[in-house]
């Protein structure tokens, strides 16, 4: 995710807390590794790895995020049955690889059982009306990709960024972007390039070394 962030822009992340925050999902790792063997809820179970927030904050500070929040939150989700619940589980997700090799009426015998396997395990307050309706817990983080170190000074915008090696300016430059539809969309002035570097949006680059009527003291940036 890092990778195809510009510099500066933003991510959010939603991945589940500890799994017996879902009792949901719970029940339903208990009636897979009942029913298909006890490695069969190792997919499932991996998706609540991060017991706390502060997990995840961590791994993303460490991959080079930066102004990281981080916040719990609990939604209640409903199926219209336990068996829509466990159908999509095993078709619709990764761990559709337990049923891969099996004809569809196998399928639809497994998802059966484990339906009724999983039901056993719930709460019958969470199925009320032979709906599915239970608390699923969530940790929600926010971030920034962090800025290389040479984009931080002044005059420099933070984001897409292009090389303009070829150009040799050894006084002030007035730089401006115009997008595809050709109206101008960014004009930023530097004092000095070495090597010429420009971070802004995409779009046409112009670059002048003549001072335009409105252009303000060399360094500055006009957004």
């Amino acid at each position: 995710m890092r990778r195809v962030l510009v510099p500066s822009g933003r991510v959010a992340l939603s991945v589940y807390s500890a799994i017996e925050r879902t009792p949901a999902a719970v029940a339903f790792v208990w009636a897979l590794d009942q029913s298909l063997g006890s490695d069969a809820s190792r997919t499932k179970r991996a998706e609540h790895i991060f017991s706390v927030a502060d997990e995840v904050g961590a791994l993303m500070a460490g991959e080079g995020f930066e102004e990281i929040t981080l916040r719990t939150v609990t939604k209640r989700i409903t199926f219209l049955s336990v068996f829509d619940y466990v159908q999509f589980q095993l078709v619709a997700t990764p761990m559709a690889s337990l049923l891969a090799d099996r004809s569809a009426a196998e399928r639809e015998s497994v998802i059966k059982v484990v339906a009724s396997d999983t039901r056993s395990f719930l709460d019958p307050e969470m199925l009320r009306d032979g709906r599915l309706s239970f608390p699923q817990e969530a940790h929600v983080a926010i971030a920034r990709r962090d800025m290389p170190s040479d984009l931080h000074s002044p005059g420099h915008r933070r984001g897409v960024c292009s090389r303009h090696d070829s150009e040799e300016l050894t006084g002030p430059a007035y730089v401006s972007y115009r997008g595809h539809s050709g109206k101008p969309i960014l004009g930023v002035r530097f004092s000095q390039f070495d090597p010429l570097q420009i971070c802004g949006v995409p779009g046409d680059l112009r670059i002048d070394q003549r001072r335009p009527a409105s252009a303000g003291a060399p360094g500055t940036a006009e957004f």
